[in-house]
């Protein structure tokens, strides 16, 4: 299915819950009465509306950041704010083999690109972080792919020092709207 991807940019808020603030994004921007939407949570935690079936969301935050994706089909989106770590580390043991070569030649410099990819996969997937995390690959030829499988992934630049990735099985466009501070 190609699909239009909704992506909503806000400040972190800890005062604000995620199930809150994806309320009012569903409310206040796709005009959805509140009253009508519940959020419920499969076995793997993927969160979805109960009685929507044709209405998908994701949401991530890092930083002060928070993205909230909604589509007519599975979505997944991630956000990192890039910060010191030890990447090689990281990308040894929860990577795969190509990434981490690709990491490794290029000084990991696309270290947050490659995370956000994978973990926007696995929340359009819904598997979310486990042992099969470095069982796929977002690199190919020496290059970040654009495809994992049926699945569609799409970079999306926000803001210096963050790196940001939809992923949904075929992407029309995403359209990106900043949030106030708050909406309630």
């Amino acid at each position: 299915m190609i699909v239009k991807i909704q992506l909503f940019v806000f400040p972190k808020d800890d005062s604000i819950s995620t199930d809150r603030r994806v309320l009012d994004c569903a409310r206040g921007f796709l005009g959805l009465s509140e009253a009508t939407l519940s959020i419920v949570r499969d076995p793997y935690h993927k969160p979805r509306f109960a009685q929507r079936d044709d209405l998908f969301f994701s949401v991530s935050h890092s930083g002060d950041l928070f993205l909230c994706a909604f589509s007519a089909a599975p979505v997944g989106v991630d956000v990192e704010h890039h910060k010191d770590c030890n990447f090689e580390q990281i990308s040894r043991r929860f990577f795969h083999a190509d990434e981490y070569a690709y990491l490794k030649a290029n000084d990991f410099r696309d270290f947050f690109s490659v995370w956000t990819a994978k973990e926007s996969y696995v929340k359009y997937t819904g598997d979310g972080i486990d042992d099969r995390f470095s069982k796929f690959s977002t690199v190919c030829d020496g290059k970040l792919v654009d495809r994992i499988g049926d699945a569609q992934l799409c970079y999306v630049p926000l803001r210096e020092g963050y790196s940001a990735c939809v992923c949904a099985q075929q992407i029309s466009g995403i359209s990106v709207k900043f949030g106030p501070e708050s909406f309630v």
